[in-house]
């Protein structure tokens, strides 16, 4: 899909640092119950929703972030564009009012 374009690198890094961190854990759940101890959760299967739902905060979070960026540049350039319209027709205008 990166090759394609169809999803930024960025976004690509982000999943595979995601999938990687829960397979480490799958493959390492001691560190799930380590996490559970200093957080002092009961129950290592509640510390791993809350690291599934941090990850997924930290996804939705860049996400939004990229989502304003690329608003703010659409703004920008559909102001340019009607800059641009409203000078090319002052200049129909203008080259159509000489000649008649």
């Amino acid at each position: 899909m990166v090759r394609n374009k169809n999803l930024e690198l960025k976004h690509a890094l982000m999943w595979l640092f995601t999938s990687f961190t829960f397979i480490l854990l799958s493959i390492f759940p001691i560190i799930v119950t380590k996490i559970a101890v200093l957080l002092h959760i009961v129950e290592p299967a509640n510390s791993l929703f809350l690291l599934v739902l941090f990850f997924l905060l930290i996804i939705i979070f860049t996400l939004t972030v990229t989502l304003s960026k690329s608003v703010n540049k659409i703004n920008t350039l559909v102001q340019e564009i009607g800059l641009m319209k409203l000078s090319i027709d002052k200049l129909y205008n203008k080259n159509r009012g000489g000649k008649n």
